[in-house]
């Protein structure tokens, strides 16, 4: 049986707020089985994240301005909106080591082969923008 339901969408929704997934819905929530146990799956449908949905995110507009009007879609609130409201109700889920521009440049070169060149710096512009941004507000 799952009872940790509440705890876990906080973990959830501190996820989402760190990589700006803003297409979170309840058709994107996972549960693990490992034989008779279940248990949540904290990353899971993350694929809108770190603005990659260039219709709602294009090429041409500055990673920082993107990030401070980006919304979480499925609940008309931002980022910070939710994970206040979580947080007070059920505490802070999610602990992190503190990521510099450099440890995320190092994890996202080996990717940048699939991508145009001519895109490759403003992916890894966004990806770290996001990340750091996100990670340096009050509220974490």
């Amino acid at each position: 049986m799952l009872r940790a339901f509440p705890q876990y969408l906080t973990l959830l929704f501190d996820v989402d707020m760190l990589f700006l997934n803003d297409d979170r819905n309840l058709k994107s929530i996972a549960v693990l089985e490992q034989g008779v146990r279940y248990s949540y799956c904290p990353i899971f449908d993350n694929g809108a994240g770190l603005l990659s949905n260039t219709q709602l995110s294009p090429m041409d507009i500055a990673s920082a301005a993107l990030i401070m009007a980006t919304k979480a879609r499925s609940f008309n609130t931002t980022f910070n909106q939710q994970i206040i409201k979580a947080r007070d109700l059920y505490g802070p889920q999610l602990k992190m080591l503190w990521l510099t521009a450099r440890d995320i440049a190092q994890v996202i070169e080996p990717m940048l082969a699939y991508y145009p060149v001519r895109d490759r710096g403003i992916i890894v512009d966004r990806v770290a923008k996001t990340i750091l941004i996100r990670q340096s507000q009050p509220h974490q």
